[in-house]
């Protein structure tokens, strides 16, 4: 093994484990959506906002454990980070971890060359911009008064 390969792969260690940390710390759920088949939710706690852009961790929940392709690893929730430009009405996704049902990460991928998506009103992903970027409603008010 390669000193460089060495380094990416204690790299990547420790971006899992930091990610696996700060996702364990999360405790403000909000919904997103919901059918048969999953639960979306943001952690509002996780928010963070640097001007127009805004950084936070959703996670998806699904009713039946998830194969992992490739692998055969099977996962229960997927935590994933993204971040969203409020002024350009876009978010992208940044880091994926998925989570088996004992809370060990069996996947994690940093992704830097995401593209952007531009959410369709009624959409889930328009719906987490909306949340992420306090578009309206009650959590506007609240995200405001926390920031």
């Amino acid at each position: 093994m390669t000193r460089s390969s060495c380094l990416l792969q204690s790299l990547m260690l420790g971006l899992v484990l930091l990610a696996d940390a700060c996702h364990a710390q999360a405790s403000n759920w909000v919904f997103i959506d919901a059918d048969k088949h999953r639960l979306i939710q943001t952690d509002v706690d996780s928010l963070s906002r640097n001007g127009d852009v805004v950084r936070g961790t959703t996670r998806t929940t699904y009713a039946k454990a998830q194969v992992l392709p490739g692998a055969g690893a099977t996962y229960k929730y997927a935590a994933d980070t993204y971040e969203y430009d409020c002024a350009r009405g876009f978010f992208r996704l940044l880091a994926s971890n998925k989570v088996a049902s004992n809370g060990y990460v069996v996947d994690s991928s940093v992704r830097a060359d995401s593209p952007p998506v531009y959410g369709t009103a009624g959409t889930v992903g328009a719906k987490m911009f909306d949340v992420a970027c306090a578009k309206r409603g009650w959590l506007s008010r609240v995200l405001r008064f926390l920031h």
